[in-house]
């Protein structure tokens, strides 16, 4: 009984010692966070910790939804990191302003550190979206599609984001393996996380899940009988399978618990149109996004406002920005591909991200920026409608670990594996 009474003192003295340190995280952190002025409203950061308020309304009036004081920030990313979620928002909620009872929960902040090598180090690798063919891209709104007379071709040149995403990530795969890291990818070729093609979850897979979610109460009986009888094939894609796909994948990644989490995406500026053929642009360039980056109405339900206390109060946001700047750099050497200028017009940068410091990095909430724990990199790596690299892209010249594919996806693979590298090379063991 003295010894366990000597390390619950000892842990809380470590943690009375910590204080100062966890409200300078957070106030450095808080810029990265609010892309809109309004919601500053609802958080309060003072002496005694970091307040919540479930709307401007509530502030107002000074009605407080939960109250995290310093010395119990470890308990509460402790109770974030091994509940599920439902119990989480629970005990959040029922917490409010009273201390928590440190006797159900861990003392200490659970510590992540950079491995300081490969070997054993466990890495998500997320090829992004899904499609299986070209018609089912054309729905992700995730394809590409070039008259060859715009690219000096004497062919049309298409390809989708789905397969370069997943020919990436299983090129990459291997070679991580090789160097002993253990590796989780999300998803098969054309495939949801969840095992399914959306071809065949239209037939065998919506009717189950919407009757799952129905009985569970996450959807009306008046919801789903829009999506059976009303809802377009884009509705159904993008309004119910593609929510679906990212939330098994974020489950999966947080219950693999990674070192590092690896996003892959190719971008586009996807600014011209006509009927149905991209026009190709001269510019190229990359970026990546962090968790952060919250708009207006995007701290309404108690799990969000968790999420955004996670962001706050964890080492979450600087090691992403670290991850994530290492990988900015590697375009540069490897791909030659530069960041984009910090003055830009993308308007979901300039409206709904904020800058991260770092360039071509920016605070975005994404549904997996905003859901996957640990340090992330959401990477959107060159401009597929760029007419130099279109010209590559649509190619199958190159050959890796028994994938064809392009050969500047082969480059993009490097750029990857580079960043892995380089990053457990500045940041490991810390």
């Amino acid at each position: 009984m003295k010894i366990v009474a000597l390390v619950i003192f000892y842990s809380f003295f470590l943690v009375a010692l910590s204080a100062q340190d966890f409200k300078q995280r957070a106030e450095e952190n808080f810029p990265f966070l609010i892309r809109h002025e309004v919601l500053k409203d609802q958080i309060k950061i003072d002496d005694v910790g970091v307040t919540m308020y479930a709307s401007k309304e509530d502030r107002a009036n000074n009605i407080p939804e939960a109250t995290i004081y310093w010395n119990e920030v470890p308990t509460f990313l402790n109770l974030l990191e091994n509940y599920f979620v439902d119990e989480t928002v629970n005990r959040y909620l029922s917490k409010g302003t009273s201390k928590f009872d440190e006797s159900q929960y861990y003392a200490l902040e659970p510590i992540k550190k950079t491995p300081n090598s490969l070997k054993g180090m466990k890495i998500v690798i997320d090829p992004g979206h899904s499609a299986n063919r070209f018609e089912n891209a054309i729905i992700e709104r995730k394809f590409m599609k070039i008259k060859g007379e715009d690219l000096g071709l004497d062919h049309d040149v298409q390809f989708f984001e789905s397969d370069l995403a997943y020919e990436t990530a299983a090129i990459l795969r291997k070679r991580l393996k090789k160097e002993g890291a253990i590796i989780l990818m999300t998803r098969k070729r054309g495939k949801s996380a969840a095992g399914m093609n959306f071809d065949k979850w239209l037939k065998k897979g919506m009717s189950r899940d919407l009757k799952r979610d129905v009985a569970s109460e996450k959807l009306t009986q008046k919801q789903c009988d829009w999506y059976e009888q009303e809802a377009t094939i884009s509705e159904k894609f993008r309004g119910y399978f593609n929510r679906q796909d990212l939330q098994t994948r974020a489950d999966k990644i947080n219950a693999f618990k990674p070192d590092i989490t690896l996003i892959i995406h190719y971008n586009a500026s996807g600014a011209n149109m006509v009927d149905g053929y991209y026009k190709p642009t001269d510019k190229n360039y990359s970026m990546a996004f962090v968790g952060g980056g919250f708009m207006e109405g995007e701290l309404k339900k108690p799990i969000d406002r968790l999420h955004f206390l996670r962001l706050l109060l964890s080492q979450d946001l600087k090691r992403s920005i670290e991850l994530s700047d290492v990988f900015m750099q590697q375009h540069e050497a490897v791909l030659k591909v530069p960041a984009i200028e910090n003055k830009n017009n993308v308007f979901y940068l300039n409206k709904n991200s904020v800058y991260a410091g770092k360039s071509g990095v920016y605070a975005r909430n994404l549904f997996l920026t905003r859901h996957i724990k640990g340090a992330l990199v959401f990477g959107e790596s060159f401009l597929q409608d760029s007419a130099e690299e279109a010209k590559r892209l649509y190619l199958t010249d190159y050959k890796e670990k028994g994938i064809k594919t392009s050969s500047r996806i082969g480059e993009a693979v490097e750029t990857y594996y580079q960043t892995v590298l380089k990053y457990v090379e500045q940041y490991g063991g810390n």
